[in-house]
């Protein structure tokens, strides 16, 4: 039988201890993080044991509501389809809305009658079709991205050992609701003295961490002025980085155009990707037309020597960026990584040597 994985805080482990003692005495196998070996990479470990586990148990608490890895497997595990168990440490206690739409327990005794009852706990996961399960996990993750975005409340986060705010209405690039933005990050390792453009820059954060990373200027864009305030506020939050950074509000490569500033080093791009998603709908953009105004007009804002991301993933057009490097002439290599059944893709593009 499949592992249940049981989702919660650390400051909970005495209770979740004698919980999974009662687990053992059941013949309930069962993951939690003190099982993750000495140097193993967490979040892998983690991702992994949530792919193969019959459920999750969240464990529901004061605690928990305030850490950063209980939301992200809760998310991982919605968008893999997992039944979710909710177990709440405080009766009447207020669940946040990506809960609240799941029965709970709040006895030890009705816990262990549920799990114990559960003769085939593993007949709840049923196999499908790979490729049918790709997509279906997409758009499971979709789906579950777009409620918890609906209101997009002011909230605080932790990203690269740093803390944010990011306000209302501004997207969130916390690694519990996606993956593009710390993928993004992992590409900004080198720009010691170099000069950067960050086109989408939401609430400032890959902006934030090229300037702490030693970039000589960093120049953040974006459309919306909710996102252009937000990044003001982290950047007065990260007072050693002011100097570094200047913020404009505008579409792409606009604001640039026609300023004496010069070619950039590195360019970041983050512009919409959710090709399939009613909630980008909404917004009235028209994706294509801006992923060929960013290749368009790369030219004029790209070192010879330069390197663009751009940040994308398998439920957007990727068909659609080949296209715009054949026909702008830039060489592009796309970079995986797989999380809540999301295949992330940066690519990584330069100019071809002529």
């Amino acid at each position: 039988m499949s592992d249940l994985f049981i989702s919660y805080s650390n400051d909970d482990t005495r209770f979740v201890s004698l919980l999974c003692s009662k687990l053992e005495l059941m013949g309930i196998e069962y993951f939690r993080d003190e099982k993750i070996n000495w140097g193993q990479a967490i979040k892998e470990a983690v991702d992994e044991h949530l792919i193969n586990s019959v459920a999750v148990l969240v464990i529901v608490s004061p605690n928990s509501l305030k850490s950063q890895w209980v939301p992200y497997e809760i998310g991982y595990a919605t968008a893999l389809g997992k039944p979710i168990l909710t177990f709440v440490t405080e009766p009447g206690m207020r669940l946040p809305s990506y809960l609240d739409r799941y029965k709970y327990v709040d006895k030890v005794e009705d816990l262990e009658k549920y799990i114990g009852s559960q003769q085939a706990l593993s007949e709840l996961v049923k196999t499908e079709d790979v490729s049918k399960l790709n997509f279906k996990l997409e758009n499971l993750y979709l789906q579950w991205w777009e409620n918890i975005n609906r209101d997009r409340s002011p909230t605080k986060i932790q990203f690269n050992g740093l803390e944010f705010e990011v306000d209302r209405g501004v997207f969130s690039p916390a690694v519990r609701l996606t993956y593009s933005s710390y993928f993004s990050s992992t590409f900004l390792s080198n720009v010691k003295d170099k000069t950067v453009l960050d086109v989408g820059t939401g609430c400032g954060i890959l902006a934030i961490l090229a300037a702490k990373r030693q970039a000589s200027r960093v120049v953040a864009i974006d459309r919306d002025r909710n996102a252009i305030l937000n990044a003001q506020k982290n950047i007065k939050r990260h007072r050693n980085v002011k100097s570094k950074i200047e913020l404009l509000q505008g579409d792409v490569f606009t604001p640039v155009d026609g300023r004496a500033l010069g070619r950039f080093d590195v360019v970041i791009a983050n512009l919409p990707i959710a090709f399939k998603s009613s909630f980008w709908a909404s917004h009235e953009i028209d994706y294509s037309s801006k992923v060929e105004e960013f290749f368009k007009n790369l030219d004029v804002h790209l070192k010879d020597d330069g390197v663009a991301f751009m940040s994308w993933a398998s439920f957007g057009n990727t068909g659609l960026i080949v296209e715009m490097g054949e026909k702008y002439k830039y060489s592009i290599r796309p970079n995986h990584e797989e999380t809540f059944g999301v295949t992330w893709i940066i690519y990584e593009i330069h100019k071809r040597v002529k």
